[in-house]
């Protein structure tokens, strides 16, 4: 037996009636979700513009339920779990002065994957200003 054509996306079923050479009969029941669908890209609310230490708390919104990615300067540096409103917050250490550029992926129970969020930009600046600039 073969499905008509690819599933769509949503709830599906599968029943099945089944006799041995003995006439005795049996049958089972399934239940499955499709989902296909990658959840939407992840909003990283703005950081600071400056900080002056190298800990921070990103944080945004998701598909809740949804694991976030938060990607600093291009790599993967935290993952977290949207709560059931979507909300989610990543702790962040910023080991270099200078700016860094966030950005954050959702995947969803089925590992759909969003697109990356908009970019945050904070700056780490631990740098006192140097005394002969002061007037």
């Amino acid at each position: 037996m073969a499905a008509d054509g690819p599933l769509t996306d949503g709830d599906h079923s599968v029943s099945l009636t089944f006799a041995d050479l003995q006439g005795n009969l049996g049958a089972a029941a399934w239940s499955f979700t499709v989902d296909t669908t990658p959840p939407d890209a992840p909003t990283v609310d703005e950081p600071p513009l400056a900080i002056a230490v190298e800990d921070l708390d990103v944080s945004g919104s998701a598909e809740p339920g949804s694991a976030v990615s938060v990607v600093v300067d291009g790599v993967v540096r935290a993952v977290s779990d949207a709560g059931d409103g979507g909300a989610w917050t990543a702790a962040l250490t910023l080991v270099d002065d200078g700016p860094h550029f966030i950005q954050a992926f959702a995947q969803d129970a089925v590992e759909n994957t969003s697109a990356l969020s908009e970019t945050a930009t904070v700056i780490v600046d631990r740098q006192g200003p140097d005394r002969k600039s002061v007037v």
